[in-house]
């Protein structure tokens, strides 16, 4: 929950200030019951930030602690007999890391660097140069706006005549830059790639490709906050900045679940909904473009991090959608197909986020799309890294602060994934898809 404040900032230029996470901690903690579920709602408070939400029996939680607050959270694990680990020592310390890896910034847009991540100004301009380098096969697209007046931009490739549509958004959570490096991987690997495999796929469905909905976020992230997570949408009852825009869609809005860790109404809190259903304009806008192409419209994508997981609707009610039992399958075909496809045996956890993580969640763009549009399948991935990985890869810190260098085998397993699941799905005709399975 985004309470923390920061205690040492640092000028990066005239009119931005960088967040510093100086001496910021990330403790792992092991939930084994319910009583330590209620005992950890104590760090709903400032100087504290759940980069894993606590869930009993599923993961453990990532809790970044300010370091004014660390003696108080080892005082009270301490009282409360639950145990931790320290998994981050200077959350700063990887982000300086993170920055210093990009190199140069790219103002030639013709070879956008596959192995660093890119701001906002770079990612439009490569995107607004595709259709030169490529006449006849891609087509720019604005598929809405932001609240500071950002264009969301993104392209659609087509290399044949009337496919149907897989539709990829990321960086609707503005601090996990892995979704839209993701999706800018994949657009230049289906323009360029001879790869029989690749070029089966992307030349059987028209692609519509948004790296960044939530621009003014991501474009924060890179100037003032990388942790920062909402939009930056302002309003005259509060002094808080933005909403969580995967909680504004007008699909179960106003359902507050009972997680305890939830609290969608606070306008401070990093997953708070906003004021109405679709009251951000980037989910409003983006939401009509879906509705103009909906017919189109076959796979519904949307990338976020982390944890490894491949979750499909309903993520805003505990029963199971009409064709469950088929996403269920066309997603165990992804999972199946990464895993075998992997040197280390890359592992996903399949299901709705009710069955996998006992957590109900309510205005997502998947579950929306899904039941406002009937699109036949809706599935989000939660991205690299997991638990797993991490304790293999020595030195490399897992989180919302994701190495570049894992860009690329990151995207190589979500083309595999999206792959088995494209063949799965074309197996069954939409009189199977629409059934109450």
């Amino acid at each position: 929950m985004f309470y923390f404040i920061a205690l040492l900032v640092t000028t990066i230029g005239a009119d931005n200030i960088q967040t510093s996470y100086k001496n910021y901690k990330v403790f792992r903690i092991p939930i084994d019951s319910e009583e330590q579920l209620s005992y950890l709602q104590y760090f709903n408070e400032s100087g504290y930030q759940y980069w894993r939400y606590p869930t009993q029996g599923s993961h453990a939680a990532d809790l970044m602690v300010a370091p004014d607050k660390i003696k108080p959270f080892e005082e009270y694990m301490k009282t409360t007999q639950i145990s931790y680990t320290e998994y981050i020592k200077d959350v700063q310390s990887l982000i300086d890391k993170e920055m210093s890896s990009r190199g140069r910034r790219c103002l030639n847009m013709t070879d956008l660097p596959l192995d660093q991540y890119h701001d906002l100004g770079e990612i439009y301009r490569w995107l607004d140069n595709l259709p030169s380098r490529f006449p006849g096969k891609v087509e720019l697209i604005v598929a809405g706006h932001s609240f500071e007046g950002r264009d969301i931009r993104g392209v659609k490739l087509s290399f044949r005549p009337n496919n149907s549509a897989v539709v990829m958004e990321g960086g609707i959570h503005a601090r996990e830059w892995i979704g839209p490096a993701t999706i800018i991987t994949l657009v230049e690997w289906f323009l360029n790639s001879n790869q029989a495999a690749t070029r089966k796929v992307a030349d059987s469905y028209d692609w519509y490709m948004f790296p960044v909905i939530n621009p003014d976020g991501y474009e924060y992230t890179h100037t003032n906050d990388r942790l920062w997570r909402k939009t930056r949408s302002t309003s005259g009852t509060t002094n808080c900045v933005g909403a969580d825009l995967n909680r504004n869609w007008d699909i179960h809005w106003d359902y507050e679940g009972d997680y305890i860790f939830y609290h969608p109404r606070d306008p401070c809190n990093d997953v708070y909904r906003g004021s109405e259903p679709f009251s951000e304009v980037e989910a409003r806008t983006f939401a009509d473009y879906l509705k103009s192409v909906k017919d189109k419209i076959y796979f519904y994508i949307s990338l976020h991090s982390y944890g490894q997981y491949l979750f499909f609707p309903y993520t805003s009610r505990r029963e199971h959608q009409r064709n469950y039992n088929r996403s269920y399958t066309v997603g165990s075909k992804a999972i199946e197909a990464v895993q075998r496809s992997s040197e280390n045996s890359t592992h996903y956890r399949l299901g709705t986020s009710t069955d996998v993580l006992n957590l109900t969640l309510g205005g997502t763009s998947g579950d929306w799309v899904q039941d406002a549009l009937q699109v036949p399948y809706s599935f989000t991935f939660e991205l690299r890294p997991s638990d797993a990985w991490a304790q293999q890869m020595t030195g490399l810190i897992p989180g919302f602060i994701l190495p570049a260098n894992q860009i690329g085998i990151n995207s190589e397993e979500v083309l595999i994934a999206l792959t088995a699941m494209l063949e799965e799905a074309s197996k069954w005709n939409e009189t199977d898809i629409s059934k109450n399975e």
